[in-house]
């Protein structure tokens, strides 16, 4: 029980904000947030009916992958695809003319 945090408010007339709940939270530091985060999901699948053996991470997404862009950062159209091929056969249409 030595690792055990406890903190008190006292809070009369009024709604209380959050931030004693932040301090509270930050002390903890991460691993026994994540721990606590987990004992609410193991409860609320018991409630559910579902055993603690059976939850897992669902890992639907493989992979992300950036599709490519037309136009570049610089706001310009790249040469080597077929929109900018077909720009520059556009603009230089114009300029025959």
């Amino acid at each position: 029980m030595s690792d055990r945090s406890i903190m008190e408010r006292l809070v009369r007339g009024k709604a209380p904000g959050r931030e004693f709940d932040v301090e509270f939270w930050q002390a903890l530091g991460p691993s026994r947030i994540l721990e606590a985060a987990w004992g609410l999901v193991v409860t609320a699948a018991s409630a559910k009916g579902i055993h603690e053996d059976q939850l897992r991470l669902q890992r639907s997404v493989e992979r992300f992958q950036r599709g490519r862009r037309t136009v570049s950062v610089r706001r310009r159209v790249r040469r080597d695809d077929p929109h900018g091929t077909t720009l520059r056969r556009i603009l230089t249409q114009e300029m025959a003319r």
